[in-house]
């Protein structure tokens, strides 16, 4: 097993470039599109963050050292790592179910302000009537907007905070 074999594995987003390269999001920031390159050449793997990260950090992000990033026979992954990676997969899921949800819900809200407009508009409605529809499309719009936002936008803690909130 080289090098490459086990490093392609812990990171995420990663897509082939040429024929001894990947691209990859950089485990040691936040990186929403990939800013990691990584080349096997003969019996190891260079890698470079095009964000500035070190290549130390990198591969500490991982839980590994620059020693892993040569080719060996006895390496072992670090469990806890691993673990740490199932949790972050788990809550990335989360959150774009999250998002997804939010987004519906508020496009629900937003289909039933347009039909109390359209509704009022064309004598079909009264005017309390309509406020009443508004009145329960409007209830929790504020907090549903924020929460995409900061679902789309915002940082691990953040969403951590909307989560612990329900």
């Amino acid at each position: 097993m080289n090098a490459s074999d086990r490093i392609l594995p812990l990171l995420s987003g990663v897509r082939p470039r040429g024929s001894d390269g990947w691209s990859a999001r950089c485990p040691s920031h936040d990186d929403h599109s990939p800013s990691l390159t990584i080349r096997q050449i003969s019996d190891r793997v260079l890698i470079h963050c095009w964000t500035g990260c070190s290549p130390a950090h990198v591969v500490g992000a991982l839980g590994l050292s620059l020693a892993d990033l040569f080719d060996s026979s006895n390496w072992m992954p670090d469990p806890k790592t691993l673990g740490d990676r199932e949790v972050i997969a788990g809550f990335d899921a989360w959150r774009e179910f999250e998002l997804i949800g939010t987004a519906q819900g508020l496009r629900a809200r937003d289909n039933l302000i347009a039909k109390a407009q359209e509704g009022l508009l064309r004598g079909v409605y009264s005017e309390d009537q309509a406020f009443e529809i508004l009145g329960r499309a409007y209830r929790d719009y504020t907090y549903l907007a924020h929460k995409l936002e900061t679902l789309r936008t915002g940082s691990a803690s953040e969403a951590l905070e909307i989560y612990r909130n329900g």
